[in-house]
């Protein structure tokens, strides 16, 4: 994955969502969507959304491994040169180098809690109804149902690099994970 080429990928003009809250700048790479497989990996905090009642687009945060922490490097190295561009077009104001990395929000993010450092994360949305459905498959990669539970499961995501969301003066790549192979691990109790 760190060895991603991302000097085909193109930022298309802002658009605005249909409800008029979100804008974004979709990602290409030769009028095509991004598309990049991740390692297998772990969600430890299962697939969630901010508003409970929200199941149809959830947050998928999975563990980082050292080639994910790369291959985010990188795609954040190309977001920030595609944005320090035209920082007026995105954040509607002049920025400088030193203001817009205060913008950014980058696709790993740190976990710390009681002093304690976890594993980076990486955010990606999942839709489980609609067009973009998430497909998830078996370790046979056959199709099957979404797990109960993503925490208990080992995945490797198939994920979108699909745009860069624009909010409040901020800015951060969104992943969206199309596929994943899902291998779900025995939480049986070892103890009769």
């Amino acid at each position: 994955m760190a060895n991603i080429d991302t000097s085909t990928w193109n930022l298309l003009p802002v658009c605005t969502s249909l409800n008029g809250r979100n804008k974004s700048a979709p990602i290409c790479s030769k009028n095509q969507a991004v598309k990049v497989k991740l390692e297998e990996t772990y969600a430890p905090f299962g697939a969630s959304n901010f508003n409970p009642e929200e199941k149809v687009r959830m947050n998928l945060d999975v563990s980082c491994t050292e080639s994910h922490l790369a291959f985010c490097k990188k795609v954040d190295e190309w977001a920030l040169k595609q944005l320090a561009k035209d920082t007026k077009t995105y954040f509607k104001k002049h920025l400088t180098e030193a203001e817009l990395k205060q913008a950014y929000r980058p696709c790993a993010t740190p976990h710390e809690k009681n002093g304690i450092r976890y594993s980076d994360t990486i955010r990606l949305k999942i839709m489980t109804e609609g067009p973009n459905k998430i497909r998830v498959w078996n370790k046979d990669k056959e199709l099957r149902e979404m797990p109960e539970d993503f925490r208990n499961c080992k995945i490797t995501p198939q994920v979108t690099v699909k745009s860069i969301w624009l909010m409040n003066g901020q800015a951060g790549v969104l992943f969206e994970c199309s596929d994943v192979i899902v291998e779900e691990q025995d939480t049986t109790c070892p103890w009769d």
